[in-house]
């Protein structure tokens, strides 16, 4: 086993029903967002003292946090205001302004374009119309919206490609939309297997990493679309993050409360570690390979180490 638990960071109990969600790092202030939906707050956690900086108020039913790195821009989906919140830091655990930027109906997966400037919301929708979201950064303002073909769960970008990837639900697929204008949807990946959830990339080798409901993660070339793996994991994953140093896929998975790392060149689950039943989001520092596994029923992230 290389990854080892190396301490725990005390967070404020839930204030009511839905525990904790996505998580984003922010290497230039190097801290780290989590997405605090029961309280509709972001808790700020310092990844070098791996301790709890502060609490930021004001993001209902928050579902995913992001940094625009370098500009001091917090980026957050909002599904109970159907809003993108746009916070101005005065420094990590402070906000000096917040705008809210109305998109579709219950926003959840977010991806930055930081290059560009941009967000892509990926909103569920009410009485079956999802849709996204094209946001831009520095103006607080809707650049594009669109219908899409089913439910969407997370996103990520590729810079080097100029798109994003949305993962669909049902029809099972990736969505790649273009990340300049028009921002259309170019194509669409089919998956093999029901519910795309979580999903990262592999930049070097141009792979994505699709972690289904279904029970299995699936890898997919993000030029063609070919399934180059198929890897049956403990259950209905969540969050995922790629490791590229180590050429690992981590997975949390909720029930029955385990993270597992997956070694993506040789395609299999080579570790299983048992956290929390309920755990299925966690935030990567990736420069340190620290992993912070919240623990919903505790108030707690689990601090992981790669050896």
């Amino acid at each position: 086993m290389s990854l080892r638990r190396i301490g725990t960071v005390s967070l404020p109990p839930h204030a009511a029903g839905g525990g904790f969600d996505h998580a984003g790092a922010d290497r230039s202030a190097d801290r780290l967002y989590v997405a605090h939906t029961s309280n509709d707050a972001v808790e700020v956690l310092d990844l070098e003292r791996r301790s709890h900086e502060g609490t930021l108020q004001g993001f209902p039913g928050v579902a995913g946090a992001a940094a625009w790195e370098g500009h001091g821009l917090l980026v957050t989906t909002c599904r109970g205001d159907a809003a993108v919140g746009l916070a101005a830091l005065a420094g990590p655990g402070t906000v000096r302004s917040l705008r809210r930027v109305q998109v579709g109906a219950r926003p959840n997966g977010l991806a930055l374009a930081p290059g560009a400037g941009v967000a892509l919301a990926a909103c569920l929708g009410e009485a079956g119309a999802p849709s996204l979201a094209v946001i831009d950064l520095e103006r607080g303002a809707v650049l594009a919206s669109a219908p899409l073909p089913g439910p969407p769960r997370w996103v990520v970008c590729d810079p080097d490609a100029g798109c994003f990837y949305v993962n669909i639900a049902a029809p099972p697929q990736i969505a790649v939309v273009r990340g300049a204008p028009p921002f259309e949807i170019l194509r669409s990946i089919p998956v093999p297997v029901p519910g795309p959830h979580g999903l990262d990339l592999d930049e070097g080798r141009g792979l994505l990493h699709c972690a289904c409901d279904g029970g299995a993660v699936v890898t997919v070339e993000a030029g063609s679309g070919r399934v180059v793996a198929q890897v049956l994991i403990a259950g209905v994953p969540d969050v995922v993050f790629f490791n590229p140093r180590r050429d690992r896929l981590y997975i949390a998975v909720g029930d029955p409360g385990v993270l597992q790392s997956i070694d993506t060149a040789a395609g299999r689950v080579v570790e299983t570690l048992p956290t929390e039943k309920g755990a299925k989001t966690f935030g990567f520092d990736a420069g340190r390979e620290h992993l912070f596994v919240l623990l919903p029923a505790t108030n707690a992230a689990a601090v992981l180490a790669e050896a």
